[in-house]
């Protein structure tokens, strides 16, 4: 899978804990849960935008030194 050791321990976390007795405490489980991938979320997402702005750096450095090359 394409899974991170983490993102496969939050899901397990998270199936441990759906069996209360107590929909209140059940729903707070689920509420923990949901902000803890929207936090991993928001990191990825920022993680992206990071390695797309290096890939366009890298891809012009790249053709400028064909340039330089060819000349």
């Amino acid at each position: 899978l394409p899974l991170q050791e983490t993102d496969r321990e939050d899901f397990l976390r998270f199936a441990g804990q759906t069996g209360f007795s107590d929909s209140q405490m059940q729903l707070r489980a689920i509420e923990q849960s949901a902000q803890l991938l929207g936090a991993t979320r928001e990191r990825l997402e920022r993680e992206h935008g990071e390695k797309s702005r290096m890939a366009v750096g890298l891809g012009a450095m790249g053709g400028l030194l064909l340039i330089l090359v060819f000349l």
